[in-house]
């Protein structure tokens, strides 16, 4: 039986290199799974963050075509 690794905030910011709040407003809004309270400490089940880092990634992927005419965009604004 193996033991499922667990994270905790600071090891999430690190992670994502976002803040504390977004972390909790992920969770408000359902995309990441409620820690589990060990004591005072808030840890995160390996597989719930791994499954919000796809889902985060996947929105990335998404949205990449906006990035790039964002960027076009202002590509065409420098050279004007």
């Amino acid at each position: 039986m193996t033991i499922e690794k667990r994270y905790s905030l600071k090891d999430l910011k690190h992670l994502t290199g976002t803040s504390h709040a977004y972390i909790y407003k992920q969770i408000q809004k359902g995309n990441l799974a409620k820690p589990e309270k060990w004591g005072r400490a808030s840890r995160w089940k390996e597989s719930d963050v791994n499954a919000w880092l796809e889902t985060l990634d996947r929105g990335l992927q998404d949205n990449s075509h906006l990035v790039d005419s964002r960027l076009t965009d202002t590509q065409v604004n420098i050279n004007s």
